[in-house]
């Protein structure tokens, strides 16, 4: 099977010659020329064979192959950009005093595009000062007053654990205070009841028994008084007297006057009361002396009596005294000194403990005030965190100013391609002012399909032709990821680094490239319309002895007309290149050399 090159018609070349290829140009129309040659050919080709008498077979035209230089290279369009662009962008926030370029414009290294108000940068940087003065005085204000707020917490927790050790230890000895006295009191008061009760039982029994000695006074008295009158009556009585006068007749006995429990006396004969002889006589000297006896041990038990009476009357004076006394200490014993000592101890230690609970609750509104303005950690992070941003902002805007006065300059030599600042506007950080793109940087972009690729390398050399005048290149670049084109073909992109470029360049316009891609030298060429493909690989047709002879080849890199031959052929093969009709194998052939 034939296989037509796709980027050209073969042609005759010396050997020794180095052949180099573009991109395929379109192809001018040489078919009717070509068919004008084909058809003298094949006549005069007939009419030989017809003379000769034979068959002449196919008609062929030859050629062999040769050996040369051979350059691989691709032809292709592409765009002028440039390799460094920087999208300058506000350095500081501030009004643009003035802007000097504009898009288009050529610029140097160095030189100034734009500058700032000063003025307004001077007052942004104050107010930013002030700011900061202002943070570092709130944050010192915050600080000293939470100081003092955490002093007064800490005071207060402290002081809180001492009062309540203080109040519980007061109250404890309050408690003892009061038991004792309570337990004095009690025991005084027992102690002056049970006295008190002794004292009127002592009463009561005194009063009893002085009762019954009046008694027995009264009883001896009337006796002393009776004993009395009877020995009165027996002084009084006459010296004589009848016996009936005397009271008595014979031998009776007159006992009718005697006191109760007084006996007379008998007489010498026995008979008691009588005289001799019955006749009256005076008072006996027994019987007044008995009853003086009588009298005087009345006398004397009456005395005894009186004289207990009167120990009895001093016992119950002595216990009234007592009573009286135990009354005097049971109204005053709240006032003795020892209850009096107890009661100011007492009074001292509710006075104190009022003191602490008073001091307590003082303390307690002292941390309940001062627990929520004492800082926590968030707190003292926050205001750190002011004072430190007020601090980062002033740095800033000092840098700002200094930044500032220096004005935007261009960092190297180029072309403004884009510029949206304008003078007197008001701009802030990182805004976009302009674009700036090298002159002195500068690359051709284009893009490769998936043939071209596979022979596409970094460093390869390329001619770039822009408005005529040609720069020498190299692929620098070789994207990773393809993108589809309006073709919805994928397409990689490549950039070529001009190596040596000039002021003529303009950015934008269009270039054209021939990239250098494989170089064979003094290798083994054929056209490449001679080159026939099929399942088993490249093949050539040559001819041998007048015969069609298939020979199996490598084929190396090509070029429009030429391919490399690796292996299959040699120099004196004769190659079909044309065939004006269907070859196979074994089948005889007319030959005309290629010219």
């Amino acid at each position: 099977m034939k296989r037509k090159n796709k980027h050209g018609e073969a042609g005759a070349v010396e050997p020794g010659t180095e052949i180099k290829t573009a991109k395929p140009k379109k192809k001018r129309k040489k078919a009717p020329i070509i068919i004008a040659v084909v058809i003298v050919l094949f006549v005069i080709v007939r009419v030989v064979a017809c003379s000769s008498g034979g068959s002449a077979g196919a008609v062929v035209t030859t050629a062999n192959a040769v050996r040369g230089d051979l350059q691989e290279s691709i032809s292709t369009n592409g765009t002028v950009k440039s390799e460094e662009v920087s999208v300058i962008f506000a350095p500081v926030s501030g009004i643009l005093e003035s802007v000097n370029v504009a898009a288009g414009d050529a610029v140097e290294a160095g030189e100034l595009l734009a500058t700032y108000d000063m003025a307004q940068m001077e007052n942004s940087m104050r107010q930013s000062e002030l700011q900061y003065e202002k943070s570092n005085a709130n944050y010192s204000s915050a600080m000293s007053d939470n100081a003092r707020n955490q002093a007064k917490l800490n005071e207060a927790t402290v002081n809180l654990d001492v009062l309540n050790r203080q109040i519980e230890d007061t109250k404890a000895y309050l408690r003892d205070l009061q038991n004792e006295l309570s337990d004095s009191q009690r025991h005084t008061s027992n102690a002056l009841a049970e006295e008190r009760m002794n004292l009127t039982n002592s009463m009561r029994e005194n009063t009893s028994e002085l009762e019954s000695l009046s008694v027995q006074q009264k009883a001896l008295q009337a006796e002393l008084e009776a004993r009395e009158a009877e020995l009165k009556a027996l002084m009084e009585q006459p010296p004589a007297a009848s016996q009936e006068e005397a009271g008595g007749t014979g031998n009776g006995s007159d006992t009718a006057g005697a006191p109760d429990g007084i006996t007379a006396e008998p007489d010498a004969a026995g008979t008691p009361g009588g005289g001799s002889d019955g006749a009256a006589t005076a008072p006996a000297a027994a019987d007044t002396t008995q009853l003086e006896a009588q009298i005087a041990e009345l006398r004397n038990q009456i005395a005894e009596l009186q004289n207990k009476i009167a120990e009895k009357e001093k016992e119950a004076s002595n216990i009234n005294n007592a009573l009286s006394n135990n009354e005097y200490v049971s109204a005053t014993a709240n006032n003795s000194d020892y209850v009096a000592d107890l009661q100011r101890k007492i009074t001292d230690a509710q006075e104190l403990l009022q003191h602490y609970e008073s001091y307590k609750a003082e303390m307690e509104g002292q941390k309940s005030s001062t627990e929520n303005t004492v800082f926590d950690s968030y707190d003292r992070a926050s205001y750190n965190a002011d004072k430190e941003l007020a601090g980062i902002t002033y740095q800033e805007s000092e840098e700002d100013f200094e930044q500032a006065k220096s004005g935007i300059c261009a960092a190297y030599a180029g072309i403004i391609t884009e510029c949206t600042a304008v003078s007197g506007s008001g701009v802030s950080n990182g805004a976009h002012l302009m674009t700036l793109e090298s002159s002195e940087n500068v690359k051709v972009t284009f893009s490769a399909s998936k043939y071209d690729l596979e022979k596409l390398e970094i460093g390869q050399k390329v001619d770039v032709t822009i408005s005529g005048t040609v720069y020498e290149g190299e692929i620098s670049k070789i994207n990773r990821m393809a993108e589809i084109n309006t073709s919805n073909t994928p397409m990689v992109g490549v950039e070529v680094h001009l190596l040596a470029p000039d002021d003529r360049i303009i950015l934008g316009m269009d270039a054209k490239l021939t990239v250098y891609t494989k170089k064979a030298e003094n290798t083994l060429m054929i056209p490449v319309e001679a080159i026939n493909a099929d399942k088993e690989g490249d093949f050539l047709y040559v001819v041998e002895n007048g015969i069609v002879v298939k020979k199996p080849i490598v084929c190396g890199i090509s070029t429009d007309t030429y391919a490399e031959v690796l292996e299959g052929i040699t120099e004196e093969d004769v190659i079909i290149v044309t065939s004006y009709s269907n070859l196979e194998e074994g089948m005889p052939v007319t030959v005309i050399p290629a010219q």
